[in-house]
């Protein structure tokens, strides 16, 4: 095939040009999505869960904007609560808002009982102010939800429609935040701090950084690439040849993703790079074999003709593991890893074509270099190394079973792990958000309890909801702050009997719920209980990040739920974070299953082509070592198998 290109060099490289052209129309149409669906199961029955609770509760996809200062209870702050809640509620994907001038106050004044909002209006004398200071902070529904402990720091929660289909919604979004706070500074005191952070935040930080690395790795491993020929084969020709084939391979790539409607995620942001450290491979068999034909005194078209057919076999075989290996990938349900599987086998299966299309008529063209390679260098070195190990193979086979053994050690040190605020530095603006919000308002990780029963109106039951309240309690207790329908339901109890703490509990009289549930504000009250009192649930707002820690705060939850909730009451732990954490753990392992079959179809591949089953094996001695070595230093490192890490395992396979 080679030969017969070499034969009719300009209408090859035409068709290249052509197709790539056709392939780069694709371009336009790729978008860059840091969303979590793509890390979801299709048709997977938790997805689906979600989904419906969506429907009867909202979505927990929640931005916070907080406001801080010595104390919140000042005019000029409550005015800019009123006021920011107001307008928040305004913009389009907002859902619902959640903030002092929206949640319920239910209190026992001298006898009469107050249910309404809790802050309607600015308190005109300082003794409504200390009243409205009173009543909040000694409301546990309130605390570390719309204010902390000390009165310091309020929250306003918007809770957004995550199907929003809107292409830019985060940037709008954002946008329309960034106007309502600055206008909010206008009416603050100076020392108030306020400030806003949550998943919309978190994805388009996400999506500058995918930005940042796909304009700055690519060039730096082009730049990386080209330095290293230019040392070895002394000549510009050697640098141009991977810059091309690179740049046309990433280039049709990137459009093929386009055209099939694929976005640059997390996992597929790495391909270009990888598309420049791997497809140089050929270029660089290629251009030794030329090179060290001309050393011979091999006339420069012979010398492209010996190159041909001495490489053809190798290159070949090189590319069709590597394409076959990152099919694997295809068959699974993930859409991140089927997706990456189908781009990276194009990408090095294009890259393989435009290299014999390329680099022949490249060679062809260029006068051969003026100065001698370091080709002569690298034979030196390559022989001074296996004379080396022949004459030490005793202690080089010492190393390297010694080497394998810390591997060994350090893989059963490895851990799964996968926490997007750690995608950042530390010092980035997401963490050091997060961990503020953390500190001011317990919470940055969301998810949902949901309890259900058959029976209509079994929440109206307080045995039924007798349970759930401890439930609620565990889980305020143990992982940050919980809130949910029993808060409303004890503490109308206990302001109705005098406000008298002993009565913070589920009433026993009969109808006593339902009395209670006519005293609640509808919009509050369908936040956690649908209208047939059959399914309750409770948002938990907490500290939990990573995969690790969701999941075994999710199966603790689990054997909670299971020991003290009633037979006939069904649980599920939901939310997009509990979702977000099975999917990455199980994706992980999915990762090293698809390891596992690229090192099987490698053996396979190469025992067929070698006609041996020995040759196989041997074939994968050097492909298994790099990546138990990097899975071994990876452990003994404490460095977590994750999604933004498998990438590793295959370039150093590939």
């Amino acid at each position: 095939m080679m030969i017969n290109i070499f034969k009719a060099p300009v209408r090859s490289v035409l068709v290249v040009l052509l197709f790539t052209a056709f392939l780069a129309t694709g371009i336009s149409n790729v978008f860059i999505d840091s969303s979590t669906q793509s890390l979801l199961k299709h048709n997977d029955p938790d997805v689906a869960h979600l989904n419906e609770i969506k429907e009867v509760f909202g979505d927990a996809v929640i931005h916070t904007i907080v406001i801080k200062s010595d104390t919140v209870f000042k005019k000029s702050i409550l005015r800019a609560v009123l006021n920011i809640t107001g307008k928040v509620r305004d913009i389009k994907g907002v859902d619902r808002v959640v903030s002092m001038a929206t949640v319920m106050n239910l209190k026992d004044r001298q006898g009469d009982l107050f249910a309404g909002i809790l802050l309607q209006d600015i308190p005109p004398s300082s003794n409504a102010m200390t009243l409205l200071k009173q009543e909040t902070l000694s409301n546990s529904m309130f605390i570390n939800d719309i204010i902390n402990p000390a009165g310091t720091a309020t929250g306003i929660h918007l809770f957004l429609n995550s199907e929003h289909k809107e292409p830019d919604f985060d940037t709008r979004f954002l946008k329309e935040i960034d106007t309502v706070i600055t206008s909010a500074h206008k009416i603050l005191p100076k020392d108030t701090e306020i400030y806003h952070i949550g998943t919309p935040k978190l994805r388009s930080d996400m999506i500058g950084a995918m930005n940042h690395d796909a304009v700055t790795l690519v060039p730096l491993a082009g730049l990386v690439v080209s330095l290293v020929l230019y040392l070895f084969f002394r000549t510009w020709t050697a640098v141009w040849i991977p810059i091309i084939t690179g740049s046309l391979s990433i280039a049709a790539t990137i459009g093929f993703m386009g055209l099939l409607g694929y976005a640059i995620n997390p996992v597929s942001v790495i391909i270009p790079t990888l598309l420049y450290v791997m497809g140089s491979t050929e270029d660089i068999h290629l251009l030794s074999e030329y090179l060290h034909a001309l050393e011979g005194k091999t006339p420069k078209k012979a010398a492209v003709m010996d190159m041909i057919k001495q490489c053809s076999g190798a290159i070949t075989l090189t590319a069709l593991t590597t394409f076959l290996g990152f099919l694997t990938l295809i068959p699974n349900a993930f859409p991140i890893l089927r997706q990456f599987g189908i781009a990276a086998a194009f990408g090095i299966g294009i890259n393989f074509v435009f290299t014999i299309v390329m680099v022949p008529v490249i060679l062809r063209i260029c006068k051969p270099p003026l100065r001698a390679s370091n080709t002569a260098l690298v034979s030196l070195i390559q022989k001074g190394v296996v004379t080396s190990i022949l004459k030490y193979r005793r202690t080089v086979a010492a190393f390297s079973a010694l080497l394998i053994v810390l591997s060994i050690w350090g893989i059963s040190k490895i851990y799964i792990e996968t926490d997007y605020i750690k995608f950042f530095k530390p010092d980035a603006h997401v963490p050091t958000m997060m961990d503020k919000l953390n500190r001011d308002l317990t919470g940055s990780t969301h998810f949902m309890v949901v309890v259900e029963s058959d029976t209509l109106d079994a929440f109206l039951d307080a045995r039924n909801l007798k349970p759930v309240a401890k439930l609620q309690d565990y889980l305020d207790k143990k992982y940050g702050n919980a809130v949910g329908y029993a808060d409303f339901i004890r503490t109308l109890h206990r302001e109705i009997n005098g406000g008298n703490p002993s009565f913070y509990t589920i009433p026993e009289e009969a109808n006593a719920v339902t009395q209670y549930n006519l005293l609640i504000n509808r919009d509050n009250l369908t936040r956690f209980v649908n209208p047939d009192y059959n399914q309750t649930c409770i948002l938990v707002k907490s500290p939990l990040s990573g995969t690790r820690e969701i999941l075994a705060a999710h199966q603790d939850i689990m054997q909670f739920a299971k020991t003290h909730l009633l037979p006939g009451l069904r649980f599920h732990i939901t939310g997009e974070m509990i979702l977000v954490a099975k999917a990455s753990s199980e994706m992980t392992r999915e990762i090293l299953r698809c390891l596992g079959i690229m090192f099987f179809a490698i053996f396979i591949i190469c025992s067929i082509l070698f006609l041996s089953v020995k040759a196989g094996a041997l074939a994968m001695i050097p492909n298994m070592m790099p990546v138990l070595v990097l899975f071994g230093f990876m452990g003994l490192f404490k460095f977590p198998l994750s999604v933004a890490t498998f990438p590793v395992a295959v370039i150093a396979l590939g």
